[in-house]
């Protein structure tokens, strides 16, 4: 059955991140498969030259976050009228609009859930230091956090379907009073093409010398991602292996990417980190050297 997808992003290419590359990735996909797709997402350029075969509104994000909020909510609702559902890739700047809209409109409201949103703005902001599973437990919160958890809680309870891309983040959900029967946990794909030249030349084209050992880690910089800690963690491991060397990459072509990733000799997904998780990871490095 051929549908009409009004998918509700946060951020989209030329934004860097993950939920940008599975929006996109997910846009095209579902084209592939015959469906009809639209975009609608925030920008910080006027004006973006997108080469995709759908179409991609962007809102300009403001200073006044309620304007483009307001903006952005207005867009869903020109291009949803014709959409048979609303797809939304977080649960509070695009999510809630987007949960506004299909009221409006009387059209389904699916969200795409990773993590605690509440939780990453409190890292951020310094307004907590606990990992996510602790944060769930807190008695209270900082009010500006009280006020985003509010509003995601109450986001990812009225959606008709949440999509997560883990059992860890499908316990997470439950754990807020989301009935089992709303969640799907689908896994996020990862296609690494062979590349086409060898390891060897590979580190030379990126300067990593032949007795380095190369870590690499992809992602945005932002404090819930855990990279200060890790960086300690690489800084202690260094002064008996300094041969390592670590970057973190969060800006780059996704074939130079591709090429870093098959030029290292360790790749991390990082996350959050804990002292605690630190000196584990300290202790078990010893394995790789």
């Amino acid at each position: 059955m051929k549908m009409k997808i009004l998918i509700c992003a946060g951020i989209f290419p030329p934004d860097v991140g993950g939920p940008a590359s599975y929006g996109l990735n997910l846009a095209m996909a579902l084209v592939a498969r015959g469906h009809e797709v639209k975009v609608v997402t925030y920008s910080d350029k006027k004006k973006v030259e997108d080469y995709y075969p759908f179409p991609v509104v962007r809102i300009l994000r403001s200073t006044f976050k309620p304007w483009h909020y307001f903006r952005y909510l207005l867009a869903l609702l020109v291009n949803g009228v014709s959409a048979n559902v609303l797809y939304a890739q977080d649960q509070v700047s695009a999510g809630y609009p987007s949960l506004l809209a299909s009221r409006i409109l009387r059209k389904p409201f699916l969200l795409k859930v990773t993590g605690d949103y509440s939780w990453e703005q409190a890292m951020n902001r310094g307004l907590t230091s606990v990992l996510i599973d602790e944060f769930q437990k807190l008695s209270e919160y900082a009010p500006l956090v009280q006020k985003i958890r509010s509003v995601q809680m109450n986001v990812v309870r009225q959606a008709s379907t949440v999509v997560v891309p883990s059992q860890y983040v499908a316990r997470l959900i439950r754990g807020w009073n989301v009935p089992e029967e709303k969640i799907r946990v689908i896994y996020n794909a990862v296609a690494l093409p062979a590349p086409k030249d060898s390891k060897a030349q590979l580190r030379q084209r990126y300067s990593v010398g032949p007795n380095e050992f190369l870590i690499i880690s992809s992602g945005r910089d932002v404090k819930w991602k855990g990279f200060a800690m890790f960086r300690e963690v690489v800084d202690e491991l260094k002064k008996s292996h300094p041969e390592i060397r670590w970057l973190v990459l969060n800006d780059l072509p996704q074939n130079t990417l591709h090429e870093y990733f098959a030029a290292a000799d360790l790749y991390v997904l990082n996350t959050g980190i804990s002292p605690k998780m630190s000196s584990g990871i300290k202790e078990r490095s010893k394995y790789l050297f």
